[in-house]
């Protein structure tokens, strides 16, 4: 009994050892594995900190008053400048002529209500570029000139009739959210 008893203990010892040696094995594999998926993702992590750096938006620190835009007092100061060539390729091609440079889509609120339109894919030379619109902007209301009314944006129509008063003025405000801060686009004769 005792040398059966020993045969037995020494069999399942080298069993053990074994499947200890494979566990091993194994959890080297998977260690060297977690330090390669370490060394991309801090690679990732870095070309990411690239790209925002690159993509970030300056918003200057005057703030302004804005006054009867849907109870706001105060935004974010910003201009962007449209020139005399804009305005006439503006009156040429008309509102068409102005969505074909940017793409609009209807913007909701946390509600669910319709609050303005984002825009994005704003051809880098585009008219839309030039006068300051970013990518991701939320335009919620236009004004042809500084003493008249607010037209809301919520949609196309709502944007042609505002781009229609607009295109008659000189200077023009837009009034946006960037980032999360309210901001009024000032639009300069250039």
């Amino acid at each position: 009994m005792s040398v059966l008893r020993l045969v037995l203990v020494v069999g399942l010892a080298g069993c053990v050892g074994k499947r200890v040696t494979a566990l091993e094995v194994e959890v080297a594999a998977l260690r060297a594995q977690q330090e390669a998926q370490a060394a991309e993702i801090a690679e990732l992590e870095t070309s990411l900190a690239v790209v925002r750096a690159a993509a970030d938006i300056p918003v200057p620190d005057t703030v302004v008053p804005l006054d009867a835009f849907e109870g706001a007092s105060s935004a974010v100061l910003v201009t962007g400048v449209v020139n005399e060539a804009d305005r006439a390729a503006l009156k040429d091609g008309g509102f068409t002529g102005l969505v074909t440079q940017l793409r609009v889509i209807p913007h909701r609120n946390a509600d669910g209500v319709l609050d303005g339109v984002r825009v994005s894919a704003i051809r880098p030379e585009s008219i839309a570029a030039r006068a300051g619109l970013y990518n991701g902007d939320v335009v919620r209301g236009i004004r042809g000139a500084t003493e008249g009314p607010w037209m809301q944006i919520v949609d196309l129509p709502t944007m042609e009739a505002a781009y229609e008063a607009m295109r008659k003025s000189e200077t023009g405000q837009i009034v946006l959210e960037r980032r999360g801060q309210l901001t009024l686009l000032q639009l300069l004769p250039g």
